[in-house]
């Protein structure tokens, strides 16, 4: 989004963490039983739930209500309604 590459965090290397390793991150935190909902963006909660991750799990996966992904994917095929 915004912060493009470095957006998910430095990885202790001199680097950026890569997508994986911030998919990762987030799988590490739901199971420290530390959270109850994982706030996530629309391709990360697919990933983490395609992987059966929130099956078993007591965290409860929310998706970005302003995320384009889930807003496309939302909308009806004949809506009138407009994305900004």
């Amino acid at each position: 989004m915004a912060f493009a590459i470095t957006g998910m965090g430095p990885n202790g290397h001199g680097g950026w963490k890569s997508r994986t390793d911030f998919v990762q991150s987030i799988q590490d935190v739901c199971t420290t039983d530390v959270v109850d909902i994982m706030l996530t963006s629309a391709s990360n909660g697919a990933t983490l739930a395609e992987r059966g991750h929130f099956a078993d799990s007591q965290v409860t996966l929310a998706k970005r209500g302003n995320d384009n992904a889930v807003n496309n994917q939302c909308r009806p095929a004949r809506s009138n309604f407009k994305v900004n």
